[in-house]
């Protein structure tokens, strides 16, 4: 009887032994997944941003195409007014 309890008392220290170790692995895990959303959120954060960047870069291409075909236009139109008259009467007109 008496091994009895003296075996059963050293299984509920084994259950507690195990009990805070597996306490402490749970911590460790969870710091583990808090480190991992924090870097998963930065990522989103960051990827987020560079297509932010992304756009910006593009709209600001599409502006300078848009300058530079306005320039082109002016100078087109410069040009034209420095031709001289066409001859009457070519049919052009």
């Amino acid at each position: 009887m008496l091994e009895k309890l003296a075996s059963l008392v050293k299984d509920v220290i084994n259950l507690a032994r195990d009990l805070k170790q597996a306490q402490t692995e749970i911590e460790t895990l969870r710091e583990d997944v808090r480190r991992l959303i924090e870097r998963v959120n930065f990522l989103a954060y960051e990827l987020q941003r560079t297509r932010d960047q992304m756009d910006s870069d593009r709209q600001a291409a599409e502006k300078d195409r848009e300058n530079l075909l306005l320039k082109l236009e002016n100078a087109f139109l410069k040009f034209e007014r420095r031709l001289p008259p066409s001859p009457q009467g070519t049919g052009d007109e």
